[in-house]
Parts: C-alpha cells; sequence; structure tokens
C-alpha cells in the first residue's frame, strides 16, 4: 500500500485513493480522474508494481497538465516515461537525494522571506 494520500503535478494536488475493493479499476492497476483531481491505484502489497503505477499515472496527469492530450493518451509514450523516470529514481539516489537536498535549502530559504 503506497504510504502517501496526495501528490503534486505542477502546483495542483491529486488525492491517492487506494481501491480497496477493487471496484473503481477494473482490470487496470490504476486509473486518473483529471476532474475530481485523484489517482486511483490498485490496492496491492507494497510493491514495485505499485510504484511504477502512481509514476504511469503522474505521467497521464503531467501531459494532461501541459495540454498534451495527444501524448496523455499514447500508452506507449507513457509506458517509456514511466520506465525511464522509475529507472532514474531507482539507479540514481544520490542524484535524487542531491535535488530533494536543493529544493529543501530553497524551500526553507524562500519561507525565510515570507
Amino acid at each position: 500500500m503506497i504510504p502517501f494520500k496526495e501528490i503534486l503535478c505542477n502546483r495542483k494536488i491529486y488525492s491517492i485513493s487506494q481501491d480497496k475493493d477493487n471496484n473503481i479499476i477494473d482490470d487496470d492497476l490504476g486509473l486518473s480522474s483529471y476532474q475530481d483531481r485523484i489517482i486511483y491505484i490498485r490496492s496491492v502489497p507494497f510493491s514495485e508494481d505499485e510504484i511504477q503505477t502512481l509514476i504511469h499515472e503522474y505521467s497521464h496527469i503531467y501531459l494532461w497538465e501541459e495540454g498534451k492530450i495527444k501524448l496523455e493518451r499514447n500508452e506507449e509514450m507513457v509506458n517509456l516515461m514511466t520506465n525511464m523516470i522509475y529507472r532514474f529514481i531507482a539507479d540514481n539516489p544520490e542524484i535524487i537525494k542531491f535535488i530533494m537536498e536543493k529544493n529543501y535549502d530553497q524551500h526553507k530559504k524562500d519561507s525565510s522571506q515570507i
């Protein structure tokens, strides 16, 4: 089960809903509702598939928010983006840590000016 309740995409908050009864998702592992700003994830024991599904749905949302509707509907493109993002994160934890530290430092700096 994903331990997060929300995800941010282009400064918009999307809720993450674990579909414990598997009523919403049919045969898919995930589904995004752009109008309701919800990502539905099939409830399964925490696994790599669950994280990849979250990244997959995030990719759909990102393309939708950017107005790239034709790309958003292209599952081959979304799958390619998902695999690329997942591999980048999994293969480069030191870069992710560096980015997080820089973002934290910038956020701290921005907050102190308020």
